[in-house]
């Protein structure tokens, strides 16, 4: 029994000793270098982003370490954090950031603490930070209602103004008012600033769109795959409305005819009515108005002549509808006249649909 006693002792002995040659020093899990996880070398992170940074910490010696982003590009920016490796399930940790600042190009370090020269235990990851996501801003259709289907000039398009906080890759649609695609546009690759979309309320296919409320939505796509998305209504729309129409006729355009010893002598824009006794020298002027003018109203600029003997005859003028889309007007002259025609003018009211 003795024997055998004396015998585990030395086995005992000889275990804690081969033990205690094969352990590693006191503090020490591993002799390597932390690991950033993220952000990863030449990541691009968005801008204002908190993070967090990531360290593996498992393959470095247990003790004290300093997590820092710093970033270039905006002054200021150095975030600081403590750590602390114990070696027993922190293998991992994580430290939040205050937000990252757009633009920029940053670094992530994490060093031993204190730093030992000869033995940094080190790792180092650069990274940048995106410019914040394109953004669209002032969406203004104008007008809002407008009259496409009749192109006279009035409200024919409608221009969806719309800025950009950044470049980026735009399209535009319009969706009917049952919400299917009646108009599609590529605007390609457009820069920050002010720019629009026109349409002129015709669809793809170029034929003019039903009277309606219509949606245009515009999607603008940075560099960095970040999308905008704004929409407003605008309303393709017809309708009656009242319309004045003119116009004036020079003198030496009416059509002549005379009777007797009287004379209609064109000179010079001027139409010349000369009676000599005889029966009548006429002009008439015709205008084109739509067929449902109405409110007539003209007026004949001219005047007498020194050979006019007044009042031995007649001067006279008149006006009529001469058929649906005609409007006569008559200058007479008897007698002994003799008158000027200048120009004559008219105006009329009628209903047009815009």
């Amino acid at each position: 029994m003795r024997i055998s006693s004396r015998l585990a002792s030395v086995v005992a002995a000889s275990t804690m000793l081969v033990a205690a040659a094969n352990a590693a020093p006191a503090g020490a899990v591993g002799t390597g270098d932390p690991a950033i996880v993220s952000p990863t070398a030449d990541a691009l992170v968005p801008a204002g982003d908190t993070g967090p940074v990531r360290v593996d910490f498992s393959d470095a010696p247990v003790g004290d370490y300093t997590v820092r982003v710093q970033c270039t590009g905006t002054s200021g920016y150095d975030d600081v954090h403590s750590a602390h490796y114990a070696g027993t399930g922190d293998d991992a940790q994580q430290f939040t950031l205050t937000p990252l600042p757009a633009s920029s190009t940053c670094s992530t370090t994490v060093d031993a603490t204190p730093a030992d020269p000869a033995d940094p235990h080190r790792a180092e990851a650069g990274f940048r930070v995106d410019a914040p996501p394109v953004r669209l801003t002032r969406v203004t259709p104008s007008p809002g209602l407008f009259y496409p289907r009749v192109r006279d000039g009035y409200r024919d398009e409608s221009l969806t103004g719309f800025t950009l906080t950044r470049r980026a890759n735009v399209r535009v649609g319009v969706r009917n008012p049952g919400g299917g695609v009646t108009r599609s546009v590529r605007m390609g690759w457009l820069g920050a600033g002010r720019h629009t979309f026109q349409w002129g309320g015709r669809n793809n296919a170029g034929q003019l769109a039903k009277v309606g409320t219509f949606t245009v939505i515009i999607r603008a796509t940075d560099s960095s795959g970040h999308e905008a998305m704004a929409s407003r209504k605008v309303t393709v729309a017809s309708r009656l409305v009242t319309a004045h129409g003119s116009r004036t006729l020079p003198g030496n355009v009416g059509a002549r005819s005379t009777s007797g010893a009287c004379y209609a002598t064109k000179l010079d824009g001027v139409m010349t009515l000369d009676c000599w006794g005889g029966h009548y020298a006429r002009a008439t002027y015709r205008f084109r108005v739509p067929r449902s003018a109405s409110h007539t109203h003209w007026r004949v600029v001219g005047g007498t002549t020194d050979s006019d003997i007044c009042c031995q005859g007649r001067i006279t003028r008149t006006g009529h509808r001469a058929t649906t889309t005609r409007y006569a007007v008559r200058v007479q002259v008897t007698g002994w006249r003799t008158y000027d025609i200048r120009r004559v003018h008219a105006t009329w009211r009628y209903q047009k649909r815009i």
